[in-house]
């Protein structure tokens, strides 16, 4: 059996706070402005709700809640619909930023590397990358 690696990977680049993260573009189905959220009792403290994009309920999830990171005090959240398997869930982002192209793992470490933050939420104590302790 063989396997097929693709040559080059594109990423949509998605903002909170000043936390830039990527998201690859082959799981993004759609990016929408954040409309009326309906709350789910008990659910989880990053689960915002349930919203309706394209006749679809989808479940919004704050990308900055899952993660621990800070929204930006004036952004204006967007959300990102990713699939997964027959799954569909839309992110809270502050902000789209753009789609990145990159031709090798080396290249999206390079990507990441230059912009690393380390989470001021959290210690650091690996860099997420390469894994050399701090």
């Amino acid at each position: 059996m063989k396997l097929m690696v693709e040559s080059s990977v594109r990423i949509m680049s998605v903002r909170i706070g000043e936390q830039l993260l990527g998201l690859p573009l082959n799981v993004v189905r759609d990016v929408h402005d954040v409309t009326s959220i309906v709350p789910v009792p008990r659910a989880p403290d990053a689960v915002l709700g349930l919203a309706s994009y394209r006749g679809r309920v989808t479940c919004l999830v704050s990308l900055a809640r899952l993660l621990d990171l800070e929204s930006a005090p004036d952004a204006r959240p967007m959300a990102v619909t990713i699939a997964w398997k027959d799954h569909a869930v839309a992110l809270e982002v502050d902000s789209v930023e753009g789609i990145d192209r990159a031709d090798s793992c080396l290249d999206i470490i390079q990507l990441l590397n230059s912009a690393f933050h380390p989470n001021p939420n959290q210690p650091e104590t690996t860099h997420p990358v390469s894994g050399d302790q701090s």
